[in-house]
């Protein structure tokens, strides 16, 4: 019924896991990642204890896949139709398939990679720690292209309907958030695994938005470098880049005029909150409650007065359909 992958990317040290299948919100019960813990994938008639049951026991000093993954499945009464991954932060790997999984089940355990799928049209696992091996790029490419893989191999035998993706840190912090990285799911869509390759584009381009203008330090608070001539520019590129991802969604170009005005580039400054406005007047009001709360800073007369000041700035770009059938904005 479902098809996945855990694996470690061996360059950064993160681990990664993803799922597909034909089950409503697959990602809420297959799926079990903690940072410099492990990923752990439990379906056919899986449990969503697996996960934090066997993710607890590798946190121990000593612990290895296998065994805590044996002594899982010797206290399971259902084992036999269960299967169930799990991979530890040094890469290695367990897995167990139990004999009254639907044909085609079983997986495959590689280095630094475990796959594993039942009720599939032919023995797709095979192709995912292929793809996964063979595909360049971060982990999450990689776990993206062995869904692909699979789906292109033949898949579920009852079609798609939802996926989930999630990539977390080497190190162990207190509580999962600030080791995650990327945690997306597709609960219900005619084309999962191309939907979950949308995401994960965008949660990158947000990343970029966060990292910039958002982050406690950038424009107000402590943590992040603030803003200033040195960084600016590459925040402004990087804004730029965000928008051609976030399509007909202004906000990284209104906060790339946010970063623009910070550090006197009025005229790009007037042109990025001309356009973002335009595509959504909301922004003006935002504007003005930014300035209000020591956020942005404008000249005298607030933003109509930069705005006046630049009547040059051409008018808004048409957004036209883009790669992957997104919205793109030209940036300035």
């Amino acid at each position: 019924m479902t098809f996945s992958i855990v694996a470690v990317d061996p360059a950064t040290g993160e681990i990664g896991a993803a799922v597909q299948s034909h089950f409503f919100a697959v990602g809420r019960r297959c799926l079990t990642v903690l940072p410099g813990t492990g990923a752990v994938a439990s379906q056919a008639f899986g449990d969503a204890g697996h996960g934090p049951l066997v993710l607890d026991a590798l946190s121990n000093p000593g612990a290895v896949p296998a065994v805590v993954l044996r002594r899982l499945m010797a206290g399971d009464e259902n084992r036999e139709l269960r299967q169930v991954m799990v991979i530890d932060p040094s890469g290695e790997a367990a897995a167990h398939t139990g004999a009254g999984c639907i044909p085609y089940a079983g997986h495959r355990i590689g280095a630094g990679v475990a796959a594993a799928g039942n009720t599939l049209s032919g023995p797709h696992w095979q192709d995912m720690v292929d793809a996964y091996r063979d595909s360049p790029g971060p982990i999450e490419q990689r776990l993206l292209a062995a869904l692909s893989a699979a789906q292109t191999a033949g898949g579920d035998l009852r079609g798609m309907m939802s996926a989930a993706l999630k990539v977390v840190g080497p190190e162990r912090t207190r509580w999962p958030q600030p080791g995650t990285r990327m945690d997306l799911r597709v609960d219900h869509h005619p084309a999962p695994i191309e939907e979950l390759a949308r995401l994960v584009t965008l949660s990158a381009a947000h990343a970029r938005l966060t990292a910039g203008v958002l982050s406690p330090g950038r424009i107000v608070g402590t943590g992040a470098a603030p803003i200033d001539d040195t960084n600016a520019p590459g925040i402004l590129d990087d804004l730029a880049e965000a928008q051609h991802v976030f399509g007909d969604d202004p906000e990284p170009t209104f906060w790339r005029g946010v970063v623009a005005a910070r550090v006197g580039r009025d005229a790009l400054a007037a042109s990025c909150f001309a356009r973002a406005i335009a595509l959504h007047p909301s922004y003006e009001q935002l504007a003005g409650a930014l300035e209000r709360a020591g956020r942005l800073r404008l000249p005298p007369g607030g933003l109509r007065a930069l705005l006046a000041a630049h009547p040059d700035v051409p008018p808004p770009t048409t957004v036209q359909p883009g790669r992957n059938g997104q919205m793109e904005t030209p940036s300035t």
